[in-house]
């Protein structure tokens, strides 16, 4: 979530998440039936919060009273929302945590913390993550790839020293870069891959392709060159993570990687918008929810745009936990809002 829909000029080209009302609805069907006396923990794992900002000069400063003020301005955004999760809070077998990720890091102040059970319930939870329940680990995902991973100490130290919260490379390039190509291609954050839509680029929007690879490069050594204290990563890094930043994150070999190797028996993320779901030789289970965000596919087999209202369901039964990886269908609508991006 960002801001909300309306910017300086009517439409906010920032904004990603459109979709106020199916969350709600969705958060009202887990109150009821056969969920009304279950015990319901609803997880929110990772970049719930566009924190980063949208066209305000970089770097990003992190700190907390600003991260705050982003935070007040998200949540007066899409204040329905913030209204859904009060009432669904309200209930005495409820719980809400909020696991961060690299866009939503600011909500480790204890101001933003603050605000956010002022506005939703004293219940709110806010997590570093990961989060480990039944044998089953949950996290964004972030932390798998070294351009969008943050050193937890340093990420402790500076909450607790109320320093400037530092950012890796992955979400510096984000904020200061690709949110000012939004301005031009608003649909350009939307793509699994920036070297996918570069390689369309060249046969359909050649001019901006090039613009965007030299712009690119420039970017990322200001970066290194005028403002190296708020990298974890010095020059020599820096050439050779351009590769990952261009490429489509591997996010689900990292996780079987990481289910080899310890006692888990599922691994659920988010950070990559892919919804998928993968059993081990061994039978452990790899989970991704997904996002309720646009997601534009350039991939032959899979070509064009949609949403995909996906999410994690773990469910007690007979004292098992049974996952899924379930779609939110909703009622049947037959007029929607038209996003003014197609």
């Amino acid at each position: 979530m960002g801001t909300g829909r309306s910017g300086r000029d009517g439409f906010n080209p920032f904004e990603s998440f459109y979709q106020d009302e199916r969350f709600i609805e969705f958060l009202e069907y887990h109150t009821r039936d056969k969920y009304e006396n279950a015990y319901i923990e609803l997880i929110l794992n990772g970049d719930t919060f566009s924190m980063l900002g949208g066209d305000e000069l970089l770097p990003p400063t992190l700190e907390e009273n600003t991260s705050a003020m982003v935070l007040t301005k998200i949540m007066h955004g899409h204040r329905e929302v913030i209204e859904a999760l009060r009432k669904f809070a309200e209930r005495e077998n409820t719980a809400i945590t909020f696991l961060v990720g690299e866009y939503d890091i600011g909500l480790l102040w204890p101001l933003c913390q603050s605000l956010l059970r002022d506005s939703i319930s004293n219940k709110v939870k806010v997590m570093f993550g990961p989060y480990e329940t039944s044998g089953f680990r949950i996290e964004h995902g972030n932390q798998f790839e070294v351009i969008h991973r943050f050193d937890k100490k340093e990420i402790e130290t500076s909450i607790k020293e109320k320093n400037i919260l530092k950012l890796p490379y992955g979400p510096l390039f984000i904020h200061g870069f690709i949110n000012q190509l939004k301005k031009e291609r608003p649909y350009i954050d939307r793509l699994p891959s920036l070297s996918m839509y570069i390689k369309w680029a060249f046969y359909f929007d050649t001019s901006f392709a090039i613009k965007t690879i030299i712009k690119g490069m420039g970017f990322l050594f200001k970066i290194w060159s005028r403002h190296p204290h708020f990298l974890y990563m010095r020059l020599p890094s820096t050439f050779s993570l351009i590769k990952e930043l261009l490429r489509k994150s591997p996010l689900e070999k990292f996780a079987f990687d990481f289910l080899k190797k310890f006692p888990y028996k599922g691994l659920i993320l988010s950070h990559s918008h892919i919804p998928s779901r993968r059993i081990t030789s061994d039978g452990k289970i790899y989970l991704n929810t997904g996002t309720w965000t646009d997601i534009i596919s350039l991939e032959v087999g899979s070509l064009g745009r949609r949403t995909l209202f996906t999410y994690v369901e773990l469910e007690e039964e007979e004292e098992k936990v049974i996952p899924h990886l379930m779609v939110w269908r909703g009622r049947e609508e037959f007029v929607e809002d038209f996003h003014g991006e197609y």
